[in-house]
């Protein structure tokens, strides 16, 4: 996690503004590969398609979707009914916050690597 504090300022809204997501995503996803994770397994896991999903519907999301909508109705019920970014108290990018909420201590990428 040291390495995403260490930088975490390229992250904030001033720096990403003018970025699409997935190319903050590339930024991520090297990011993980400087310290050990597989930085391709994670851009397949954060990347955002342009094509519309096999059903039609447009808001496809990425592969952390589902798993973070569960994990923002988890926070409802504990009373935050904000974005993620409350969670942190901080203005980082909302998915980077959220994860660190997460896990809490742990080392963010080598979580993110179990996931992958």
């Amino acid at each position: 996690m040291q390495a995403l504090f260490d930088d975490a300022k390229s992250y904030y809204d001033v720096n990403i503004v003018n970025e699409t997501r997935n190319q903050t995503y590339k930024r991520l996803a090297k990011l993980g590969g400087s310290v050990g994770v597989s930085e391709d397994k994670l851009l397949n896991k954060l990347w955002i398609s342009d094509k519309p999903a096999e059903d039609g519907s447009l808001n496809t999301g990425n592969s952390v979707t589902n798993d973070l909508k569960v994990l923002v109705k988890f926070n409802r019920k504990q009373g935050i009914h904000v974005t993620p970014t409350v969670v942190s108290h901080s203005r980082m990018h909302t998915f980077l916050l959220f994860i660190i909420r997460l896990v809490n201590g742990t080392q963010l990428l080598a979580w993110l690597a179990t996931l992958i």
